[in-house]
């Protein structure tokens, strides 16, 4: 095998376990995903990093001076809860299956403005601490062979 050759089976074999390890550190991993996705609610920030600025009705402006000007969507605490990671073969999702998300994403989100996504901040630590090592374990794997 020419070193021409060796270099394309590499290049086709990281083409392969790239989307697979990315698959695999979310299916691992899901803890991570979900506590970031709710610390950036509970911050009353959008995926990103802007805050959050909804207009009140009067009544519960000055209910929410009581409580916190930071909207975090935490009222009873459901949505919270119900807040999951879908893991597909190409792609993972946060969702959630609280009946009232469809009036809390139509009320918050606004043009370019996602309420759920992770910022780019956990983004990073996610392929450095997650993807990052998972790739080079299967490197390793391949190099062994």
């Amino acid at each position: 095998m020419s070193i021409i050759d060796k270099i394309e089976s590499l290049v086709t074999f990281l083409e392969n376990i790239i989307p697979l390890s990315i698959k695999e550190a979310f299916e691992e991993n899901k803890n991570f995903v979900l506590s970031k996705q709710k610390e950036q609610l509970s911050k009353g920030e959008y995926k990103q990093s802007v805050s959050i600025r909804p207009t009140y009705s009067p009544a519960y402006k000055k209910l929410k001076r009581k409580l916190s000007n930071t909207p975090n969507l935490r009222d009873t605490g459901t949505f919270y809860d119900s807040i999951r990671l879908d893991v597909r073969e190409t792609y993972a999702e946060i969702i959630t299956e609280d009946p009232k998300a469809k009036y809390l994403f139509s009320r918050y989100e606004r043009a370019g403005n996602d309420l759920f996504g992770l910022q780019d901040g956990s983004i990073v630590e996610f392929v450095d601490d997650f993807v990052i090592p998972i790739i080079n374990k299967k490197i390793d794997e391949l190099i062994r062979t």
